[in-house]
């Protein structure tokens, strides 16, 4: 029996689970941080065409029945 996790699995399946697990969250985690950058540069751009608008500013939504 493996001491660290408790279970009868070889070493090197623990490994594989382990780098799986890994990639996996790396992933998840580049996924989250091209999501928070694209809003990000969604905001500073809302900002910036708010902050130097020398007119007023019209927002519409389109509205289905």
């Amino acid at each position: 029996m493996n001491e660290l996790s408790g279970t009868n699995r070889q070493p090197a399946d623990e490994i594989h689970d382990l780098r799986q697990g890994i990639g996996e969250l790396a992933q998840s985690e580049s996924g989250r941080r091209q999501t928070e950058d694209l809003l990000h540069q969604e905001y500073s751009f809302r900002n910036t065409i708010i902050n130097n608008v020398a007119e007023g500013l019209c927002v519409c939504h389109e509205t289905v029945e």
